[in-house]
Order: C-alpha cells, then structure tokens, then sequence
C-alpha cells in the first residue's frame, strides 16, 4: 500500500468520524435540553416550598451510596471538615 492509499483511507475514516461525532453532539445536546428544562422545573417547585422534604428514588441510589463512601473517607481522613464536625459532635 502507498503513502496515498493510506492518505484516502484515513480522509474517508476521519469524515465518517467527523459525522458520527456531530450526530452523537446532536443526541447529546437535545438530550440536555430535555433534562435542563426539567430541572429548571424541580427547582421552580423546591423554590416555592424549600423546607418540604425531598423524597428519594430509586434512581437516587447510585449518587447516595457515592456520597455516604465520601463522607465515610473524608471523616476517615485527619485534617478535613469532616473530621472536625464528626469531632465536635462526639
């Protein structure tokens, strides 16, 4: 194979990539612009009423246990915040 066969093959892969990339921004961006509009909604309501109590679900799962395993290593760890407030708790 010479230099030029190798030249066209990689122009034509770079274009496909180049599409399926751009179709790829294209779902990501409209699927943003759902959520954006949702969460603008969540918050018009958490505004209206800021002390009602957020009910978890099941998709709140996955983020809780990432956020208990934070905090388990934070306190864990000497010299963070979270070892000083669990101090002055105890």
């Amino acid at each position: 194979m010479t230099a030029g066969h190798l030249r066209s093959a990689g122009k034509g892969r770079l274009l496909r990539l180049g599409n399926l990339l751009g179709r790829l921004y294209a779902v990501t961006e409209t699927a943003f612009h759902e959520d954006k509009a949702l969460i603008e909604a969540q918050q018009k309501l958490i505004d209206l009423d800021p002390s009602r109590r957020m009910l978890p679900t099941s998709l709140d799962a996955g983020p809780t246990q990432f956020r208990r395993l934070v905090d388990t290593l934070q306190t864990a760890e000497p010299g963070t915040a979270a070892t000083e407030r669990a101090a002055a708790t105890s």
